[in-house]
């Protein structure tokens, strides 16, 4: 058994999962459309003593595992195998998992991922003589999706090797100046505007000619793959996937909902003297496309709406692990998705029917990269769109120019913050702006935010910077649910952002704070040039000194206040 399993504790999911669609916003450049929900369904939790000659990892242990539960979820997943002949699926590995930043120990990141991979292996080879086909292999999480037919997807739901099956579903593209209503400007006056940051745009695509653009898209990824029949990638070099200069540009503007990208990037990082800047106009941005053509009019909604363009959740995972593997090449501070499907009413229920994007937040979370999603348009004042819900998401609601929730904006007790998100004016591609209104306009404002604060305090965590944006954020009472919601106000976030060390690694503090409580430092204590950290009355700083030290800078100081220590 690798070492790591001795602490890591083994997830076994049921999951029911149902199906998303990107978030009807409307945008006065596409035609106003209402987008259908795509009835979607799952799979049945697996693992059985059933076959009995069956080979499995050291690290499996089948005695913790029941019969095989053929739901009615699995039902439906099997009756439309047998009626389209194929299925495309995520399938859940059988195996412990951590999300890697929570794992200290390198060896033990290194052994994970092989345990992922020869799960994998195994797993195709038990599937050798099977009819599958668009196999996707996912590093950092265990999981890979495939497209499948009836018996192969009965073959998985009796495999030891799998403990979950989910339905690899299709999501659809979604169609006030905000910046002085957030106090946005006011914290650029400050020396914040999220320069040194990056963030990730997972979309349509992004115009990264466009003035407001120019000079921010700093790495391009596609991941296009055609599920059935007549659909069609839209990665240039008309493959699956590609990465690269070039990779990322916006799908044809014969499709609708093409502009959404670069809409989203230029209200979460745009900047020019020309145009309104977006509200981080000193962050970069890595453009993800996952989106591909569907000629399917039950996947378009109708047939003067086909063709249209849908993303499948295995390319949105693809891209997710991109990110995440460019993590130490550039400060990611945030991955925006405009993106959800059928709403829930608990983060309980949500994560166990979406493990795969909980897998997926959790990792990013762990090195500090904050999973922003738009909680959805529907109007729903008790729940959230998936994977909105998701606990380890942060959720982002609307709000009109007037500070009342927007009639669209979807919430619950568990969203996170509310942003403006009606009549926002940003860049669409060719070179022009438009004004649009939606959850999915409101959630790149919250990416921007992330990255002005992870600018004034680099260490600090997603959890930090998202307390801090709720705590200073303005209240607003919203009388459908009777909730009251923070919307964010950035110069007052940066104000008071205080100094939290990181989980683990040297914490350096680059500009002055002050601890908010007795803290204790993971490894060395940096204070750079110019920087003050002050230590006040009844709080501590704890640090292990037998092994690290406390590193002042030339013009950096530590002001400690009668009542306060260094220990």
């Amino acid at each position: 058994m690798n070492n790591f399993n001795s602490f890591m504790l083994l997830a076994i999911s049921l999951v029911l999962v149902v199906s998303l669609m990107i978030l009807s916003d409307h945008v006065s450049v596409a035609t106003n459309q209402t987008i259908p929900t795509q009835n979607g369904s799952i799979f049945a939790n697996n693992s059985a003593n059933i076959l009995g000659n069956q080979s499995f990892p050291a690290f499996l242990n089948p005695e913790m595992y029941g019969t095989t539960n053929v739901t009615d979820h699995f039902k439906e997943l099997m009756n439309k195998a047998n009626k389209e002949g194929k299925v495309s699926v995520i399938v859940q590995l059988n195996i412990p998992f951590l999300a890697e930043g929570k794992i200290r120990n390198p060896l033990s990141i290194l052994n994970q991922r092989q345990t992922i991979n020869q799960t994998q292996n195994l797993l195709l080879g038990k599937l050798s003589s099977y009819n599958i086909d668009n196999v996707k292999r996912f590093a950092s999480i265990p999981y890979m999706a495939m497209r499948v037919d009836a018996a192969t997807l009965q073959s998985l739901n009796s495999s030891l090797l799998v403990s979950g099956i989910y339905e690899d579903r299709l999501l659809h593209p979604s169609d006030v100046t905000t910046i002085p209503l957030t106090g946005t400007g006011n914290a650029w006056n400050l020396g914040y505007n999220g320069s040194g940051q990056t963030i990730a745009i997972l979309d349509t695509g992004v115009d990264k000619t466009h003035p407001f653009l120019t000079g921010k898209v700093v790495s391009e990824a596609c991941y296009s793959a055609p599920v059935e029949s007549g659909d069609t990638s839209l990665c240039p070099n008309g493959q699956t996937s590609q990465t690269g200069t070039g990779a990322a540009v916006p799908c044809s503007s014969s499709l609708a909902e093409c502009f959404h990208g670069t809409f989203v990037a230029g209200i979460a990082a745009g900047s020019s003297a020309t145009y309104l800047p977006g509200f981080a106009e000193g962050a970069n941005i890595i453009a993800v496309q996952v989106f591909h053509e569907d000629d399917t009019v039950a996947d378009c909604g109708s047939a003067s709406q086909t063709p249209c363009i849908v993303a499948s959740d295995s390319d949105i995972l693809s891209g997710l692990e991109y990110v995440y593997g460019l993590r130490n090449s550039y400060s990611i501070t945030a991955v925006n998705l405009s993106l959800g499907g059928s709403a829930y009413t608990s983060t309980s229920t949500c994560d166990l029917d979406n493990p795969d994007y909980e897998s997926e937040f959790d990792t990013l979370q762990s090195v500090g990269i904050a999973p922003v999603v738009a909680a959805g348009n529907d109007g729903i004042v008790d729940a959230l769109d998936a994977p909105a819900c998701v606990s380890s998401a942060i959720s982002v609601g609307s709000t009109d120019d007037s500070d009342d929730v927007s009639s669209f904006s979807d919430r619950a007790s568990f969203l996170d913050l509310m942003a403006p998100g009606e009549d926002v004016i940003s860049s669409v591609p060719g070179g022009g702006t438009a004004t649009g209104s939606g959850t999915s306009f409101a959630t790149p404002a919250v990416s921007g935010a992330f990255a002005i604060l992870k600018q004034k305090n680099p260490s600090a965590s997603v959890g930090t910077i998202l307390s801090d944006l709720k705590s200073t954020g303005k209240s607003i009472y919203d009388s459908g649910s009777g909730l009251y919601f923070p919307r964010i106000e950035v110069d007052s976030a940066v104000e008071s952002l205080s100094c939290a060390p990181p989980s683990s690694g040297d914490w350096t503090i680059p500009s002055s704070c002050i601890i908010p409580s007795t803290v204790t430092a993971p490894a060395n204590v940096i204070v750079d040039s110019g920087a003050v950290l002050t230590v006040p009355d009844g709080t501590q700083l704890n640090i292990d000194f037998l092994q690290y030290h406390l590193l002042v800078k030339s013009g950096g100081g530590v002001l400690i206040k009668a009542g306060g220590a260094i220990n």
